[in-house]
């Protein structure tokens, strides 16, 4: 199973969920570079190293990894079994008039304060969520560099891998939070239209799902497992 994170890029908020999973032994978690700023194809490029051997995989997405997701899945072609995108999307969720701003605001962004805490309780944790989550979610995004945040928010801006994910017939799963408010249903209805074979299941959660409910991705994603035919030789999930 390979995870791709969301925009911390870190890989270390996959952990509740690998637990969840109990496959530790068989995650592979693909950390994202904070001492430089690669494009979306650098990223899968990456990733593909961190696929490197034979054996069949599953790629688990998640928000800002959906574009390399759907670029790897045709790259490695008959080795992914599946493909689950959490929260995620596979070109820029934002409508035209507001992606200049977001686009001043990323560039800005490395010279003003950014309420971070604020910012994942209104946005990426709302709800119940206990208060150790949030902490723990909040030290981690704050380890990355303002600058490596601000630059993975400007390829969201131009990303756009529908081709791909229309290329691919690899079984594809999409987790849609029912508390997403900072993509909402938008970019899952859009992936539906794109592939009509995909499997949409609703999880009550904030836009961190992995994090917060990672039980219930996790249920969701062994039945999806459970669907898939076997390959010979491939690892049983």
């Amino acid at each position: 199973m390979l995870l791709l994170p969301g925009m911390d890029g870190t890989g270390k908020l996959f952990e509740r969920f690998i637990h969840a999973m109990g496959t530790a032994d068989e995650a592979v978690v693909v950390p994202y570079p904070v001492d430089e700023r690669p494009g979306y194809a650098d990223l899968v490029r990456l990733a593909a190293r961190h696929a490197e051997g034979g054996d069949a995989l599953v790629i688990v997405a998640e928000s800002f990894s959906g574009p390399v997701a759907a670029e790897l899945a045709v790259m490695l072609g008959d080795r992914v079994r599946g493909l689950v995108l959490v929260a995620s999307f596979v070109r820029c969720p934002l409508p035209l008039p507001l992606r200049a701003l977001v686009r001043a605001a990323s560039r800005a962004a490395p010279f003003v304060p950014i309420p971070v805490g604020t910012l994942l309780r209104r946005l990426m944790l709302n709800g119940p969520v206990p208060e150790w989550l949030l902490r723990s979610v909040r030290d981690i995004v704050r380890s990355v560099p303002v600058r490596v945040i601000a630059s993975r928010i400007r390829l969201v801006l131009r990303a756009d891998a529908s081709r791909s994910l229309q290329r691919t017939g690899v079984p594809l799963l999409v987790l849609s939070p029912t508390r997403d408010r900072l993509l909402g249903h938008a970019s899952a209805n859009y992936i539906a239209r794109l592939r009509p074979d995909c499997r949409i299941v609703a999880v009550d959660a904030p836009h961190l799902a992995l994090q917060a409910a990672p039980e219930a991705c996790a249920e969701a994603i062994r039945h999806f497992l459970a669907g898939l035919s076997p390959i010979t030789g491939g690892p049983s999930f």
